[in-house]
């Protein structure tokens, strides 16, 4: 079977120069885990998901590791999340973008969205014209019933 078959074409894209806080709710609108990022000329630049949301949200190591607090000084926290919410998706999206061709097959994706860790790949020609994309709830339950002949 071939991602073709599978995979959504209908897709939400955020643009370039969106805020966080505008990606969040576009995610949480539409009750999706990720979307392309697009230039002004609709190519994919990049891709945003809500872990990216999440870990923006909250300090990293590095922060951390400078003030082991930081967490439980509410004011810090909220100054914080002020000045996150409202900076570009290009600061926190994912640049190195998993693609396939929808005439790949689910067992060749699914096993690329393994190794990789990812949840979703987007599906383009040959051009790298997006198509549609494809999610690990698309792929493994076909392959699932296909590789052990569950009807």
């Amino acid at each position: 079977m071939q991602v073709q078959e599978v995979m959504t074409k209908k897709i939400v894209k955020i643009k370039k120069g969106t805020t966080l806080r505008e990606a969040a709710k576009i995610l949480i609108k539409n009750d999706i885990t990720g979307a392309p990022v697009v230039n002004e000329k609709n190519k994919v630049i990049g891709l945003i998901s809500e872990k990216n949301v999440f870990r923006a949200l909250y300090p990293n190591y590095e922060e951390f590791y400078i003030d082991l607090d930081i967490i439980a000084k509410p004011n810090t926290l909220n100054d914080r999340l002020k000045n996150i919410v409202d900076l570009k998706v290009e600061n926190f999206m994912v640049r190195d973008v998993i693609s396939a061709l929808p005439s790949d097959s689910l067992v060749k994706v699914g096993g690329i969205m393994m190794a990789r860790g990812v949840h979703r790949v987007l599906v383009v020609d040959e051009k790298d014209t997006l198509l549609g994309v494809v999610s690990r709830r698309d792929i493994y339950p076909v392959v699932f019933k296909m590789l052990l002949n569950i009807k």
